[in-house]
């Protein structure tokens, strides 16, 4: 009986339950897809060398069974609410309790069902479109099919959806505990009058405004209050206002400033206006859950694709101080090239300059520290002519002079004070007073970390007395060379030890990428998801009010009015999610870029733009997309309801 019930139900609200069930084989079957790439032996097993891939995958898999968990139970509040009336009629007609939560459980269970079978060839098609772009893009050599998937994959979306299947089973057990009036009044108490809070809708925005100063203060490292105060409680600190700032702000200063909106009357008594703002104020106010996590799981998801962004570019950047030139031999007691080589070098590469270099190491009689764990036993000099040529030719900066007795210490370390202000003596009975320091290092850290530039005169009369020490590197450099990899191949035809910048970005692409990729494919699969429960929602929000739409036609209202009126009335879901998600999210990029970056690197502000940039780039074309899918939607709805008139 309960079966035939429950089929009957299905069939007479088809169209309601159609959008319902296309929203769970979405869900469904973008969750798969993320399985499908963590249990994929051949993807696994190719990048398993670069990246915990299958640890990546497992640990986006939990959050994102998070997020489908609690897409179900709002969802199932929401359809309890719908069904009120209804559930009050079965109970006058005698249905227990018990009855009643079999009944409807059995619908959902088979709409989960639906949804579950149907995610497995969708979430594999996916699968097929991220694993071939995957492999073209990063250039791996595997045959595109045929694919291996681990059953473990179909063993996680079978697991979901039983999970599912209990979390409803114990909400309708929790729904209906109430008595039959509450059951019948669930709506009404649900659209009540909402209070207006003006001091706690300003307390909402104080609170986001404190936590996002909290984030810009980390760019203030080492003098922020993150330090002085520890990292770990002003973290929860912000974490706890950021949270309680959003629920405030959703819940209060949102229906405020509708509030506020329909008291102006030169907005309120606009054509769209008059019509969405009304009832806006309890549309986002009986939304505010939604809004409010899906509003958090935005600027998650915008602080880790930005994160993982920066942890990719940024190191290149930062290679640029540890590896300065574009190629470098290694120290050694002769020069690394002859004439015939050198010349050979700018025969092949035209735009490349070859800088020979002559480091002197002078032994100090004191250990001169740096730092607690940087302690120097010796000095390797450099001539202030050559360390300008090599300045030039890497596009540094000039030091214009070191004067006679002094030393410039190059600093490698972006918290050490350009001012050092130490004597140190060598074995030999010579002063050199380490004055300044500079960050525009000229040598590769793996040659030396012990640079001192000093005036010719001095460098001279060293190289004189430490005749022994002297070593010799050749430096390439060129604009835009960085990355040619044709450089280092040449070396290794010459049989040269040598430091490259081609090979160590090449590396960092290549142990970086896949983490990247994996992040980036699993953030906008993320971002689908968020999109599609807007875009359900505003679909089951506007199918109440369909006759209101037909009332606007009779009062003149043309198909460009109604669209109009539609887009505006949808964009109220949408946007405070956007604009909240984007807002929260950069400035926990920029307030997490300082604990990644260092304060010397000199393009930090482009890679934090950037990235900002990158995110944009990414979330954007998906909202929008969604966001106008959505509006075509209902307005198919509409005019589906009303019949010719609006076509």
């Amino acid at each position: 009986m309960l079966m035939d019930v429950s089929l009957a139900d299905l069939k007479q609200k088809s169209k309601l339950y159609l959008v319902y069930v296309c929203s769970q084989i979405l869900i469904f079957s973008l969750f798969f897809a993320i399985q499908c790439f963590g249990n994929d032996s051949v993807i696994v097993t190719r990048l398993a060398d670069n990246a915990n891939i299958k640890e990546m995958a497992r640990l986006i898999s939990v959050f994102y069974t998070i997020f489908v968990l609690f897409y179900f139970i709002y969802f199932n509040n929401f359809f309890m609410r719908q069904k009120s009336e209804e559930l009050g009629i079965y109970s006058i007609l005698g249905f227990s309790d018990r009855k009643l939560i079999n009944l409807f459980w059995l619908e959902n269970t088979i709409l989960i069902l639906i949804g579950v079978i149907l995610a497995v060839p969708l979430g594999l098609g996916i699968y097929a479109l991220i694993r071939t772009w995957l492999i073209k893009f990063l250039g791996l050599d595997i045959a595109v099919w045929p694919i291996a998937i681990g059953l473990k994959a179909y063993f996680s979306l079978g697991s979901l959806g039983i999970i599912t299947v209990i979390i409803t089973y114990l909400e309708l057990v929790w729904i209906l505990k109430k008595n039959l009036v509450e059951i019948v009044n669930l709506q009404v108490i649900q659209d009540k009058k909402i209070k207006k809070r003006p001091v706690i809708a300003w307390v909402g925005i104080t609170t986001l405004l404190i936590a996002y100063g909290l984030l810009i203060d980390l760019s203030q490292r080492p003098n922020d209050i993150w330090d002085k105060v520890g990292f770990m409680p002003i973290a929860a600190l912000t974490a706890i206002l950021l949270i309680g700032g959003t629920v405030l702000t959703i819940n209060y200063s949102l229906p405020q400033l509708i509030d506020y909106l329909l008291k102006n009357k030169q907005v309120s008594y606009g054509q769209k206006n008059n019509v969405v703002l009304p009832r806006m104020q309890h549309r986002i106010r009986n939304k505010s859950q939604l809004i409010t996590v899906i509003g958090l799981l935005f600027s998650l998801s915008v602080v880790t694709l930005g994160i993982t962004a920066i942890t990719l570019s940024y190191p290149k950047e930062a290679m640029k101080r540890v590896m300065p030139a574009t190629l470098e031999t290694i120290l050694a007691k002769k020069k690394a090239l002859s004439p015939s080589q050198t010349e050979s070098i700018k025969k092949h590469f035209p735009v490349a300059t070859v800088t020979d270099v002559e480091i002197v190491r002078v032994p100090i009689k004191e250990q001169l520290a740096i730092t607690n764990k940087l302690i120097y036993q010796h000095l390797d000099a450099i001539s202030l002519t050559e360390y300008n040529s090599l300045a030039i030719a890497e596009g540094k900066n000039k030091l214009k002079q070191v004067p006679v007795g002094q030393g410039v210490l190059v600093n490698y370390y972006a918290s050490l004070n350009h001012r050092v202000d130490k004597r140190v003596n060598s074995t030999k009975g010579d002063q050199i007073y380490l004055k300044n320091s500079t960050n525009n290092n000229v040598i590769a850290f793996g040659n030396s970390v012990a640079i001192v530039v000093l005036n010719d005169g001095l460098f001279t009369n060293l190289q004189k007395k430490y005749a022994d020490s002297n070593f010799y590197l050749t430096s390439i450099n060129g604009k835009n060379m960085r990355d040619n990899m044709a450089i280092p191949k040449y070396f290794d035809h010459l049989q040269l030890k040598y430091l490259s910048s081609a090979k160590r970005n090449k590396e960092i692409v290549t142990a970086n990428s896949p983490t990247f990729l994996l992040i980036s494919i699993a953030t906008v699969l993320f971002f689908i998801s968020i999109s599609t429960i807007l875009y359900f929602t505003a679909k089951l929000e506007v199918a109440p009010v369909l006759s209101e739409y037909q009332t606007l036609i009779q009062l003149g209202y043309g198909k460009r009015e109604i669209i109009k009126v539609v887009m505006l009335e949808i964009s109220w879901l949408f946007v405070p999610t956007l604009v909240l998600g984007l807002i929260s999210g950069f400035l926990g990029i920029y307030g997490a870029s300082y604990m990644i970056m260092d304060t010397v690197t000199k393009s930090n502000w482009q890679i934090i733009f950037g990235t900002m940039r990158f995110v944009l780039y990414v979330t954007i074309p998906v909202y929008l997309c969604v966001y106008l899918l959505a509006c075509r939607s209902v307005f198919g709805d509409i005019r589906r309801f009303v019949g010719k008139v609006l076509i």
